[in-house]
């Protein structure tokens, strides 16, 4: 599956670890040039308490020149939704799964405005992590916990490919109350 994370701070370097691990090809968009060179020079490095790894990904500053892919992990801020899904327009394909696993409200709809609500999935992780400096990232213990997605639209091929990289599907109800759950917690 190839797989492209928009926002890859440290919760999208954990996201894209994982499933670069589990055998998707795994492009990481990141706004900090530093860390893109480090991620594409000596890899994206995982710390643990268990010692540190190499993970093997390609790593860019923005989606031009970049082919469509299978799925687009949205993890921008909330407020950047529009501006970077716009700009995501070249991996973006006709078969493209859009799937949103960001904090706060709002940006689904904003999704939904910009790549059309059938393929839009939505959501929640409690993954997280630290970027030491460019190049390695600290995933906090949460970060082996599963992720939830569920969808307006039903993609069964996504939703069974992403349940081998440890992403299952979640009720459309539980991941509204999850939202509210989660921008309660981010607000204070």
């Amino acid at each position: 599956m190839k797989i492209c994370v928009l926002g890859a701070g440290s919760l999208g370097s954990a996201m894209g670890a994982a499933l670069a691990e589990a055998g998707s090809d795994v492009w990481l968009v990141n706004r900090n040039r530093a860390h893109v060179d480090a991620i594409n020079g000596r890899g994206l490095r995982v710390r643990t308490d268990d010692g540190e790894r190499t993970v093997r990904v390609s790593a860019a500053v923005d989606c031009g020149g970049l082919a469509p892919v299978d799925l687009v992990i949205v993890l921008v801020k909330s407020f950047d939704t529009r501006k970077a899904i716009e700009a995501a327009a070249p991996v973006i394909g006709r078969d493209t799964v859009v799937m949103s696993l960001q904090n706060g409200l709002g940006h689904e709809e904003v999704l939904g405005e910009v790549v059309g609500r059938q393929r839009l999935l939505a959501g929640r992780t409690y993954v997280g992590g630290q970027i030491l400096a460019p190049g390695p990232f600290s995933p906090e213990r949460a970060a082996r916990k599963r992720s939830s997605a569920s969808s307006t639209a039903g993609s069964p091929t996504v939703c069974a490919r992403s349940r081998r990289n440890s992403i299952g599907p979640a009720s459309r109800r539980r991941s509204a109350a999850t939202s509210w759950e989660r921008s309660g917690t981010s607000c204070w």
